[in-house]
């Protein structure tokens, strides 16, 4: 499984922040970072979404994390209402 970090998650890891569980410090030990450009379909992709979160960065995320099948690192409750595959943060 291939993952999407929100940027709070990502400055924690960086930091080896004592706030990532276990179980997201477990996902990073199989894997590397790499960036994930933006692409029009995950432009697109943001309108689809519901309104439950208005903040267009994470609307962004989460248009990512469905449109290329990522599951998305967040401890941001607003996130975890979408329909996508997550692990909280």
């Amino acid at each position: 499984m291939k993952y999407l970090l929100d940027t709070h998650v990502f400055l924690w890891s960086l930091s080896n922040s004592r706030r990532l569980k276990n179980s997201v410090k477990e996902a990073f030990t199989i894997s590397g970072f790499e960036i994930l450009p933006i692409f029009f379909e995950h432009a697109l992709g943001v309108y689809k979404l519901p309104l439950y979160h208005r903040d267009p960065f994470d609307r962004m995320l989460i248009s990512q994390a469905k449109a290329e099948n990522l599951k998305l690192i967040s401890a941001d409750p607003k996130i975890w209402r979408y329909n996508i595959p997550l692990l909280k943060a």
